[in-house]
């Protein structure tokens, strides 16, 4: 079971990631524009100048795919060279995030700091139950490993 949990996290999170990657590129895909992708993905216009928007994208890129291969690595479908504690350090730190961030996500202070739409719609429905269902993946993960 632990492995089914570790593929189903990367199988959510590595696409997640790639996707960032693309959006760093200045690829605006599936979103018609950059400033649809703002407003959908983070709920504000991002209006910085493109080096902080690359560095910023690529640094969300690279934490969400780290966070695909943790639970690999946890599972034991990938090997890293890391030691056992300090993988599991890492996923405990991960399902922390994810919980912290999918409760914040439904407070009024977030609604607040992202007000716009459709990411206020998105968060709510999709965005929030998909990153505390990934904290929970994290949970049972390690507790069954």
């Amino acid at each position: 079971m632990p492995s089914y949990l570790a593929v189903l996290a990367a199988l959510i999170l590595l696409p997640i990631g790639a996707l960032h990657l693309l959006w760093a590129t200045g690829v605006s895909w599936p979103f018609r524009s950059e400033a649809h992708l703002a407003r959908s993905v983070i709920g504000t216009p991002f209006d910085l100048p493109r080096p902080r928007k690359v560095a910023l994208t690529l640094m969300a890129a690279g934490a969400i795919l780290m966070a695909g291969l943790i639970p690999l690595a946890v599972g034991g479908l990938l090997e890293t060279g890391v030691p056992d504690p300090l993988l599991r350090w890492a996923l405990m730190a991960e399902a922390g995030v994810f919980v912290l961030r999918g409760g914040y996500g439904y407070s009024p202070s977030m609604e607040r700091a992202a007000p716009l739409e459709p990411f206020r719609t998105l968060n709510r429905r999709v965005f929030n139950p998909l990153i505390l269902g990934l904290g929970a993946i994290c949970v049972a993960l390690l507790a069954l490993t």
